[in-house]
């Protein structure tokens, strides 16, 4: 089986309220390949209650899925 390279995010927007562009969309990477791990650095951004919910999957491509 072939591995693919992926990363865990947290999307953020730059932008005021009530617009949306998609180019001020951002993401906000983990180095770690441990999925726990990545939980608990998205908590440090978003709070324990959000982290989960708030993570996304990039892949080499560039594609983002939701965790």
């Amino acid at each position: 089986m072939k591995k693919i390279k992926s990363a865990y995010a947290i999307p953020c927007l730059l932008t005021e309220k009530g617009h949306f562009d998609p180019e001020d969309v951002f993401f906000v990477t983990f180095q770690t390949r441990d999925e726990d791990e990545a939980i608990r650095l998205a908590s440090c951004i978003c709070g324990p209650r959000k982290a989960i919910n708030s993570m996304v999957i990039i892949n080499e491509k560039g594609q983002v899925m939701p965790y």
